[in-house]
């Protein structure tokens, strides 16, 4: 954690990245965010929330995906808040990440058999700084 707003607007935290290590699929708890590679660079496939079948299930659609090079940003607008992370390539990768609350939860999303169906599960956080 670099910084946590007082008020709870926002936060912005680092996270160092091995070679070959990846985030399951996963939202950021309906909040906005942009993230930043400070060193190396990070490949992300973002997904699309389709609809809600329930609080276990969700529709998502693959909605591209893209490179991240150092000293460059991408943006998370919601339902549009749901990707992997993967770094590229074999050093380590830094990132900065900003988010328009303090994220205390998320979901992980897991594939069902039906394709674009997904089984979701909240996963709880907490960062040191």
């Amino acid at each position: 954690m670099l910084y946590s707003d007082p008020q709870g607007r926002f936060e912005i935290i680092a996270l160092v990245w091995k070679p070959g290590q990846r985030t399951p699929l996963h939202d950021h708890d309906n909040t906005w965010g942009v993230e930043g590679v400070a060193l190396e660079q990070i490949k992300v496939t973002n997904f699309m929330r389709v609809d809600h079948h329930s609080g276990e299930v969700a529709r998502l659609r693959e909605n591209g995906t893209l490179l991240v090079n150092e000293q460059c940003t991408e943006q998370l607008l919601p339902p549009a808040d749901c990707y992997i992370m993967e770094t590229i390539g074999n050093q380590n990768a830094i990132t900065i990440h900003v988010y328009g609350k303090q994220l205390r939860q998320y979901l992980i999303f897991e594939p069902s058999e039906e394709p674009g169906v997904y089984f979701a599960r909240v996963h709880r956080v907490g960062f040191v700084s």
